[in-house]
């Protein structure tokens, strides 16, 4: 009982960060949504609803934009990793 007790007691910044993931940002995910007037969530629904309707939407320039930016981090990492790791 008392290991329970003190893992408990124990927590760290770690695990209030978790706190907030399951409970703090879902209130407020909530509350933004019913702060939203009634007719203007219908139309917004009603608007993604017609355009998924079409197919969903894919932009292709995003998605090289994306890839690109990987690829440079993925490139400076290894120029980093190369000055500054000794094999």
């Amino acid at each position: 009982m008392s290991h329970l007790l003190s893992a408990y007691v124990n927590c760290s910044a770690r695990d209030l960060g978790y706190l907030d993931d399951l409970i703090l940002i879902r209130m407020g995910i909530a509350l933004a949504i019913r702060m939203v007037p009634p007719s203007v969530l219908a139309e917004c629904r009603a608007r993604a609803q017609e355009v998924m309707s079409q197919g969903k939407p894919v932009s292709r320039i995003a998605g090289a934009v994306i890839v690109v930016i990987w690829i440079a981090v993925a490139a400076l990492f290894a120029v980093w990793a190369y000055e500054n790791v000794a094999l």
